[in-house]
């Protein structure tokens, strides 16, 4: 009797130290992967840094000027081919095929494209078309106006019409890898509800969805007379 008393205590005991165990994890598990995807955060934001030291080499080579939009839908001569050099990238296109690493240009966070290219062709950052096209005056040049400084080079997308996946790499300028207000359902939200994007002052930051769904405290472009669009208002 006394074994089996004692035998029943120990079953008992172990019952509670589980119990403790799993209310501790269900505690910290969500702390856990709150930090977790913190880092995957604070990573990709160091992707679009040296994403952007790349642009910014490029610009001291072109006289100031940033990658241009091309003119042809169909060239595959988009921003990340004008800088590949500068960002140490290897990468081609031939026969319907893409190649090349590019863990630069992926969001840790990121879901890996699944078809037209290898999953190492993935990229989930795309450049601000008003630079690009240089559509609202000198939008490609490091100029002195009002605001420009902050006018958004590079920021995440995903596709939201193929379960949120990001973008082949080396794709057409219609594959997204331009970005503007006017598409705002490609911008993605991947870490909890806030994007990462660069500055053309060099400075990263994030930004949440907002009221207007083009981003919050994202400077899309500047005009000559030094007006500046964000959230979605033109301001002074």
């Amino acid at each position: 009797m006394k074994t089996s008393f004692s035998s029943f205590f120990t079953l008992l005991e172990l019952l509670i130290v589980i119990a403790v165990i799993a209310i501790l994890a269900s505690l910290f598990l969500p702390a856990l992967n709150s930090a977790r995807e913190k880092v995957k955060q604070i990573s990709c934001l160091g992707n679009l840094k040296q994403l952007n030291l790349g642009m910014n080499y490029y610009a001291n080579d072109n006289n100031s000027w940033l990658p241009e939009y091309p003119s042809d839908s169909s060239a595959i001569d988009c921003w990340d081919t004008r800088i590949k050099e500068y960002v140490n990238y290897v990468k081609y296109y031939s026969n319907g095929n893409y190649t090349g690493s590019s863990s630069l240009f992926h969001c840790p966070s990121g879901k890996l494209v699944a078809s037209n290219c290898a999953n190492s062709a993935s990229r989930g950052y795309a450049m601000n078309q008003y630079v690009a096209q240089n559509y609202k005056e000198n939008g490609r040049l490091h100029t002195n106006y009002k605001h420009n400084s902050k006018v958004m080079i590079l920021g995440e997308v995903w596709n939201p019409n193929n379960n949120y996946t990001e973008f082949t790499l080396l794709g057409t300028r219609t594959n997204r890898e331009y970005m503007s207000y006017s598409q705002e359902t490609y911008l993605a939200w991947r870490h909890k509800g806030e994007m990462n994007f660069i500055r053309k002052d060099s400075s990263g930051a994030s930004s949440k969805m907002g009221f207007s769904t083009f981003g919050e405290n994202i400077v899309w472009y500047v005009r000559e007379n030094e007006q500046y669009y964000k959230n979605a208002v033109f301001c002074d």
